[in-house]
């Protein structure tokens, strides 16, 4: 047991007691583990006991499947090293991915190309989610990440501007810090709608319905965004299988007026909707000055 120092750095406490809970793992198992967990509880508060609790128990449903071993605390945001499939990766295991900042993993992304996974773990230790977030650093500005974006394209017309009854997505890494942006591949797809389209079509859809409330004395107003995110989640497994990537926004293309005397204005690409986790919202925006 180590020592109980009323005046010791919680962190270095926290390492202290991090090491000897793993060893008491290694040495006498799980069960041996979290009574020594136990006793610590008080001193290490509740946030360090939660995190400690669902590393052991990640560690011990999880360790054959990415080959984990025990990485020491040396301020690299690596709780465990292992595998997925034939790449290495740093895991760094959290309850919650609010708390996470993707500045903090720059140092060694940038330096040795350091890869990291996320695990977002229930404190029994069961995997919610893989975050990856090795972005590529831009090569323009060298200092924003290239995150994969779906644009969803308005329906396509011939030269005689007849309907070709489909629409193009287009997947781009763009950088949140720049005005960079790569175009990666593009597709074609019948009846996949953008959004000005899909939410024009759900109005259409309503109207009769909302003109009724409305005429019996109840109102209810139309709602775009619940058409934007039921759009989005509908698409999104269909998109992320075409693309083979894990996508972070899907946007359309926009054209803003800047002067309604002659409708000069420009055009832009906005995000309708982002990957709901802080760590990668964060790094995109709303708007992107480039236009497909």
């Amino acid at each position: 047991m180590v020592q109980d120092k009323t005046n010791e750095n919680p962190a270095k406490y926290y390492n202290v007691i991090r090491r000897i809970l793993f060893s008491t793992y290694h040495k006498y198992g799980i069960d041996r583990a979290m009574e020594y967990l136990e006793n610590y509880k008080a001193k290490l508060g509740s946030y360090s006991y939660i995190g400690l609790k669902a590393e052991i128990n990640f560690y011990k449903k999880n360790c054959k499947e990415f080959d984990l071993v025990v990485a020491a605390d040396v301020g690299d945001h690596t709780d465990f090293s292992g595998r997925l499939g034939s790449q290495s990766y740093r895991f760094d295991v959290t309850t919650n991915a609010d708390y996470k900042k993707l500045k903090d993993y720059e140092p060694l992304q940038k330096t040795i190309d350091a890869k990291y996974k996320i695990a977002v773990v229930k404190t029994n230790g069961d995997l919610d989610e893989l975050i990856d977030i090795n972005f590529p650093f831009c090569p323009i500005c060298q200092n924003g990440r290239l995150m994969d974006i779906v644009i969803l394209l308005p329906e396509n017309h011939n030269s005689h501007g007849e309907s070709q009854f489909t629409n193009d997505q287009v997947l781009i890494s763009a950088c949140n810090n720049c005005n960079h942006y790569e175009e990666k591949k593009r597709i074609s797809t019948s009846f996949l709608n953008d959004y000005q389209t899909e939410i024009q079509n759900e109005y259409d859809n309503e109207r009769d319905r909302l003109d009724y409330l409305e005429s019996i004395g109840e109102s209810k107003e139309f709602n775009i965004q619940e058409v934007i995110l039921n759009h989005s989640m509908n698409i999104l497994p269909y998109l992320h299988k075409q693309f083979d990537k894990t996508l972070v926004g899907l946007g359309e293309k926009r054209y803003k007026i800047t002067d309604p005397r002659d409708g000069d204005g420009f055009l832009y690409t906005r995000l309708r909707w982002k990957k709901n986790i802080k760590v990668i919202s964060d790094y995109l925006k709303d708007d992107y000055n480039f236009y497909l």
